[in-house]
């Protein structure tokens, strides 16, 4: 069984609503639910530029995110990390 590419999900502003694949539907309706619960969501991926593509693609849906990796200073992260807490971004990347 071949799994399809990530970039190939991150492309779905060209595919109509129905055609978007199951996943999403599942992702989209658990953030959505700790969202609506008062939650913070940690969505973990396997790469620094995966982080990066997911949050922009979350970011063109509407949801509040940022990415989070080792190449962001200290300083940075920390004030990510303050965005989170205090309710700036929903979603840590």
């Amino acid at each position: 069984m071949s799994l399809p590419n990530l970039t190939e999900y991150l492309q779905l502003e060209q595919l109509p609503e129905e055609q978007q694949p199951a996943f999403l539907d599942h992702l989209f309706g658990k953030i959505d639910q700790h969202k609506g619960d008062g939650g913070k969501i940690l969505l973990i991926t396997l790469t620094k530029k995966s982080a990066e593509e997911v949050t922009n693609f979350l970011i063109s849906k509407g949801y509040r995110a940022f990415y989070l990796h080792s190449e962001i200073d200290t300083f940075e992260r920390w004030e990510i990390i303050k965005k989170l807490k205090t309710g700036v971004i929903d979603i840590l990347v």
